[in-house]
């Protein structure tokens, strides 16, 4: 949401057309070819490490209302479906969660 809002982060400089395409990509509902993504943080926080809570309240009051405007689709998909572990307070589940993450592509990979 940074770079929507005109500035840069550690590790992408702002740039208007990245800003204008990302805008577009989170006003798009999602279907069976294509999931567009947001942080799991609107709810349901408590199964986050305190420190992450502290950036996502800081985060969602600073931008929430770029979200109103911009995020209109039904549903999203989780960014955090590729690190279930970083920043959940119970990371008893993570290598299932992986282990389930890998059966989308099981046989899929031309070398398997």
């Amino acid at each position: 949401m940074d770079i929507i809002a005109g500035h840069s982060i550690p590790y992408q400089d702002y740039d208007p057309q990245l800003a204008s395409e990302l805008k577009e990509i989170l006003g798009l509902e999602s279907n069976q070819h294509f999931m567009v993504c947001l942080s799991d943080v609107f709810e349901n926080r408590e199964r986050y490490t305190d420190a992450c809570n502290h950036f996502w309240e800081g985060h969602l009051q600073h931008y929430q209302d770029y979200y109103r405007q911009i995020c209109k689709a039904p549903w999203y998909g989780s960014t955090f479906i590729s690190r279930p572990y970083m920043d959940l307070a119970d990371k008893s589940l993570s290598a299932t969660y992986f282990q389930n993450l890998k059966q989308i592509w099981k046989g899929l990979d031309e070398n398997e």
